[in-house]
């Protein structure tokens, strides 16, 4: 599947025939990771920090974009911690879909 479609500055994570629970913590781990910026964090050291100040979790949107093995096993928990879960199939870059101020897409 050619993936030129695919913003540069999104994270592309495929595995197929995988164990649900690992996934299922991936996307845990990895959407509190995102929220609480932790990139941006972990690029601080020595004596400079600044203070990066994120909201709670709770309330923002989550897109699960392919619903395969990883999807399938990330969304039934984040819709518990989202107020909306878009579970999508892949979208080329044009779509006003990776517009959406609120997506937690990571900036890297």
């Amino acid at each position: 599947m050619p993936l030129n479609w695919l913003s540069s500055n999104v994270r592309l994570v495929n595995n197929s025939e995988v164990y649900v629970e690992k996934p299922r913590e991936f996307a845990i781990m990895s959407k509190l990771a995102l929220n609480a910026r932790l990139s941006e964090k972990c690029g601080t050291s020595g004596r400079q920090w600044e203070q990066v100040f994120t909201p709670l979790i709770r309330g923002k949107s989550l897109s699960v974009i392919g619903l395969g093995g990883m999807g399938q096993a990330a969304w039934p928990h984040a819709r518990h911690e989202s107020s909306d879960v878009l579970r999508q199939e892949p979208l080329p870059s044009s779509s006003e879909f990776w517009s959406c101020p609120n997506l937690m897409i990571n900036h890297m």
